[in-house]
């Protein structure tokens, strides 16, 4: 009985994380169409470190 409140309870959080990530792909892609498709100032994707493997 315990292992069963403990699934649940990680199913509603993996349902709450899901819908954050939801949420916020939503806001950043209404923002990109607003700009004319640019990358909205405030969500700026970090950029990707360059290994040295692929400077050389």
């Amino acid at each position: 009985m315990r292992l069963l409140y403990v699934v649940f309870v990680l199913s509603i959080l993996a349902l709450i994380s899901t819908a954050i990530a939801v949420a916020r792909h939503i806001r950043r892609h209404e923002a990109e169409l607003k700009t004319g498709g640019e990358k909205h100032p405030e969500i700026v994707e970090e950029p990707q470190p360059v290994s040295k493997s692929d400077s050389e």
